[in-house]
Order: C-alpha cells, then sequence, then structure tokens
C-alpha cells in the first residue's frame, strides 16, 4: 500500500496506475538445463532415427 500511496486497502479510483514491486528470488537455477528429446528432434527426417544406430555408426 505504501508503494502506490493508498490510503485504504479497499479504496481505488478508475486510471489509478498500480505499482507491484517484484518478487524476490527463491533461489538459483541449476547452470544447466535438461532438454526433452521433443526439443531436440521434431522434423520429418528423425522419425527413422534410433539412438543405438547412431551409435553404432
Amino acid at each position: 500500500m505504501a508503494v502506490n500511496a493508498l490510503t485504504g486497502p479497499n479504496l481505488l479510483r478508475v486510471g489509478q496506475v498500480l505499482r507491484i514491486p517484484p518478487l524476490e528470488p527463491v533461489g538459483q537455477a541449476p547452470g544447466f538445463k535438461t532438454l526433452p528429446v521433443s526439443e531436440l528432434m521434431a522434423g520429418p527426417l528423425d522419425a527413422g532415427f534410433t539412438t543405438s544406430a547412431w551409435l553404432a555408426q
């Protein structure tokens, strides 16, 4: 309420701009990201791809 200079929590004016403070971070993200296979293989040429055949090359 102090950020928006409100006198009461139940009273707003039409057209009043409210400032919403950002959330505090809850933790750090890991240094890596795991991706689902659907992110890597999505084209028609990938339909016949098999990991075992690729590794055997």
